[in-house]
């Protein structure tokens, strides 16, 4: 393939991948549009236990059932890239994320669940934002940062 062939490619890639994205962004704006934010009237939230070693959610709606979620998941291990060795012998290796999760869920429990009200506009926002960046990258067929 040559390299005018190449470069052709590649553009039209990046453009197939940034109206993906962007849809897919743009879609997940319905279901928790202001000012309720899908939430149930109350604003509850999603929680959870553990039993039996399973993870057993108590399932609200909206924004609010996701940001529970996040919640209640933060508290769990958080193995990362595992691998398992144990058949052969082996131990089982892993990086453990778990403090990274419970700083996560520390900044959701503290910050986002008080703050519903104006935080839920702050992520529907952001989400906003980002379908038309992504559609005027496309458009113009290029990316909008200068050349170094």
């Amino acid at each position: 393939m040559s390299e005018k062939g190449l470069t052709r490619l590649q553009t039209v890639t990046l453009v197939i991948a940034r109206i993906v994205l962007g849809y897919l962004f743009f879609t997940q704006l319905f279901w928790k549009f202001p000012p309720q934010f899908g939430c149930p009237s109350d604003f509850a939230f999603t929680t959870g236990s553990v039993q039996d070693g399973r993870v057993r959610l108590d399932r609200t709606s909206g924004l609010c059932d996701w940001i529970g979620i996040e919640s209640v998941w933060a508290k769990q291990p958080r193995p990362f890239f595992v691998a398992d060795l144990t058949p052969i012998g082996g131990p089982t290796l892993s990086i453990n994320l778990g403090w990274l999760a419970r700083l996560n869920g520390l900044f959701i429990d503290s910050v986002v669940i008080p703050n519903i009200h104006w935080m839920g506009w702050l992520i529907w926002g952001a989400e906003a934002f980002i379908k038309p960046g992504r559609y005027s990258c496309t458009v113009h067929g290029r990316d909008n940062r200068k050349p170094q």
